[in-house]
């Protein structure tokens, strides 16, 4: 009677152990590896070709799982000259010195390329990939960090949950580094486009910002959108955020936003255009950008709209505003309101030479009343003061691996790009109907002088209503 054989079936069977090593071994080290988001070089390459090696041997025979020995294949025999004869110890001990041996060769691969690229990332040379390749394809679905944007914006939050953006992943290569235009949303008040680029680095190898500073730049002099005929719309936002979570590859996002009052659309697709100059040196706006993507795409108008031309027109304190029209889209309700050329005049600079001990800056505040609501449209020194979209604001990212890094100041909109008529938007749903009307207060932010820094200061909680202007009061009917 044999004594107790406490050996687990792998070293019973000598074949068993290269199935079962090399199973552990390509699940838990090789895929963790190669299988991620990596850039193909010679020495992963190698390491892949190991790899299916190793796989190649697991799948021509059975599954040592499953209490059947697997098989190795007749060349590897050959090729290490293994002994056909040579049993018990002496055939388990050359069996382990050819599983060490590959194994060996594999961990060391993956551990010279490891350190390979964590050297190019330390001196700041990030590894570079090929002209047709992709490091990150881009999901059914849609980018994280591009759906944590339009969450934390306020008209692209309800057009997300209504599920009203096109997917279009066009993905462009420049320089290893990938962009792609994930999704995007157009109608008669707004064009909203979300993009995102992954970086040939990892984020700690960025951590100063310096690297993607300029890559996607939000600057409006750097990317055009056209329409059909040639017709380029005009910019009206952005904000750019990053997404730290993949550890290979940074990425950084930008949502852009543009008027669509000049759209003319009779179709339900229209052609668009968009170009964004990327690797933009230097600082705005003497910065050069010596790249440039493109991008040809259709996008679903939405033409569903309410527009009416209230012409009201109200004269108050020597001045006159008129509610011109008021477009209602799904996106968006802008009440465009004209006569602001003579109503806001250029801020009176203080004198150096006399400074007074306190001083007045006039504000406007706009408000909209329904039934039993009331909105605020805008409280306005500029056209600059009032958002139309395309805005991250201070709202927190979904995420912990995504951190937003501000947006610029917005374009005002205008009707048939007259100055004098400006647009203010409710950035949400608007569906109310009937009797409304549209306020305008004058208000006073009073500034103090400081003593100490012989400057000036103002709280803008205490700005006030001017006592001396009567409010415009624009009442109209929304069928």
């Amino acid at each position: 009677m044999q004594p107790f054989d406490d050996r687990i079936p792998e070293e019973i069977d000598d074949t068993a152990i290269v199935g079962f090593l090399g199973h552990v071994y390509v699940r838990e080290v090789i895929e963790s590896s190669v299988g991620s988001n990596q850039v193909d070089t010679e020495e992963m390459q190698a390491v892949s070709r190991v790899r299916e090696r190793l796989l190649q041997l697991i799948q021509e025979g059975e599954s040592p799982i499953a209490g059947r020995p697997a098989q190795i294949d007749e060349r590897v025999k050959n090729v290490l000259a293994l002994p056909k004869q040579t049993s018990g110890w002496q055939q388990r001990v050359t069996v382990l010195a050819l599983v060490a041996a590959v194994l060996l060769l594999v961990a060391s691969s993956f551990f010279v390329t490891s350190l390979a690229q964590q050297h190019q990332v330390a001196l700041g040379n990030p590894p570079q990939v090929a002209a047709d390749s992709y490091i990150l394809p881009p999901g059914k679905h849609g980018s994280l960090l591009i759906s944590d944007m339009l969450q934390a914006d306020q008209v692209s939050r309800s057009l997300l949950q209504g599920q009203q953006f096109t997917q279009i992943n066009q993905s462009r290569m420049v320089d290893g580094y990938q962009v792609t235009l994930d999704r995007a949303y157009m109608d008669a008040n707004i064009v909203l486009l979300g993009l995102y680029a992954v970086m040939p680095y990892a984020p700690q190898a960025d951590l100063d910002g310096q690297k993607d500073q300029y890559f996607l730049p939000i600057q409006d002099n750097h990317f055009r959108l056209t329409a059909a005929r040639g017709v380029q719309l005009p910019s009206i936002g952005s904000s750019a955020a990053r997404d730290m979570s993949n550890v290979r590859h940074e990425q950084k996002g930008v949502l852009l936003g543009f008027d669509g009052a000049g759209i003319q659309a009779a179709a339900a697709q229209v052609a668009l255009n968009f170009q964004m100059d990327v690797h933009c040196q230097g600082w705005p706006p003497n910065d050069t950008c010596p790249k440039t993507v493109n991008f040809s795409f259709t996008l679903p108008f939405h033409a569903a709209k309410q527009v009416t031309t209230p012409q009201q027109a109200v004269t108050q304190n020597g001045k006159t505003l008129t509610l011109e029209r008021v477009v209602i889209t799904q996106s968006e309700a802008r009440f465009y309101m004209g006569g602001w050329t003579a109503v806001l005049p250029a801020p009176t600079p203080v004198s150096q030479s006399a400074q007074p001990k306190s001083y007045d800056e006039v504000w406007y505040n706009i408000k909209l009343s329904v039934a039993n609501k009331t909105y605020d449209l805008c409280t306005l020194m500029t056209p600059l003061n009032c958002p139309q979209g395309a805005r991250t604001g201070a709202t927190s990212p979904r995420h912990r691996s995504v951190q937003f890094l501000g947006d610029t100041n917005n374009r005002a909109v205008y009707l048939h790009n007259d100055q004098a008529i400006l647009g203010f938007s409710l950035l949400e749903p608007f569906n109310e109907h009937g009797k409304m009307s549209i306020t305008i207060t004058k208000k006073l932010l009073h500034y103090v002088r400081d003593t100490a820094t012989a400057g000036y200061s103002a709280n803008p909680s205490t700005m006030i209503d001017d006592k001396s202007a009567a409010p415009w009061i624009i009442e109209f009917v929304l069928p």
